[in-house]
């Protein structure tokens, strides 16, 4: 499954290089904050979760065991959680 087939089906909210990250409809009515997964592009694996982390009050990655990164996805994933914190800050 390619990328332009992931966006219509699982609500793409970035697409990097190497990775995408979809809004988890799971997830959602029940929590204050939203959930984000980080999947491969290559396999369509959900290689880990972005979410509300309270003690450090900001989004933060929780990687999945057994995950390897890289420079180009973890600088993907900064620009992303840049991007939710200076939202969420608008919204304050």
């Amino acid at each position: 499954m390619t990328t332009t087939t992931l966006k219509p089906l699982l609500n793409v909210v970035y697409d990097g290089k190497w990775v995408s990250i979809i809004k988890s409809q799971l997830h959602s009515t029940s929590r204050k904050t939203n959930v984000y997964e980080v999947v491969t592009k290559e396999a369509c694996v959900v290689v880990a979760t972005i979410q509300w982390y309270s003690p450090w009050r900001k989004y933060a990655l929780f990687p999945r065991d057994e995950t390897v990164w890289e420079a180009t996805c973890l600088g993907e994933i900064v620009v992303f959680l840049k991007q939710l914190m200076a939202e969420r800050r608008r919204a304050l």
